[in-house]
């Protein structure tokens, strides 16, 4: 759907195609938004075609994916410029309640549950049952309603054991971030 002068075409006939061969996708709507809102700049400006795709693009495109049915999983570019191994999913799921309007519960379902069978290994972990790896996040608030309590993180269990979190930034806002030395 991203042509190759980058510009931006939503393809129904594609995204059908996606639903009924049961092919996942991943987003990835959020890549730069840190970097966009520390410094003012649009991450779409260093693209190879600069501003053929915009962030209101990248929303919609996951809007649309998940409006047609096509089974989407989270996850990041992480690792490239512009990214944050602590923060990058964070902004992921964020951007798929406030930029792609999906309900804050089902999100946090296609990063564990959905995860781990995209994955393979939905009989070890990604949901509460029985048997399964006991990975647990307990945070502060009701993330299924407010998807930014993610980030006030209380306790967190990975396979039964206490893990020491590293708190995540806050959820960035103009003005009120700056960019790391």
């Amino acid at each position: 759907m991203l042509g190759k002068d980058w510009e931006w075409a939503f393809d129904e006939t594609v995204a059908r195609g996606l639903v009924e061969r049961g092919t996942r996708a991943i987003p990835t709507i959020s890549a730069g938004t840190r970097y966009e809102v520390e410094t003012g700049k649009r991450i779409d400006k260093l693209q190879p075609n600069p501003g053929r795709m915009t962030r209101a693009d990248w929303h919609a495109n996951g809007r649309a994916l998940s409006e047609m049915g096509v089974t989407l999983v989270p996850g990041t570019d992480v690792g490239i410029n512009f990214t944050d191994f602590g923060e990058e999913l964070f902004l992921e799921l964020e951007a798929w309640v406030d930029g792609a309007g999906m309900d804050p519960a089902h999100v946090i379902h296609c990063a564990t549950g959905r995860a781990a069978w995209h994955l393979g290994i939905e009989g070890e972990t990604g949901t509460l049952k029985p048997g399964l790896q006991a990975d647990v996040l307990i945070v502060d608030g009701a993330p299924d309603a407010e998807i930014t309590d993610l980030r006030r993180t209380r306790f967190i269990l990975k396979g039964g054991q206490r893990v020491q979190p590293t708190p995540p930034r806050p959820k960035p806002v103009r003005g009120q971030d700056t960019i790391p030395a």
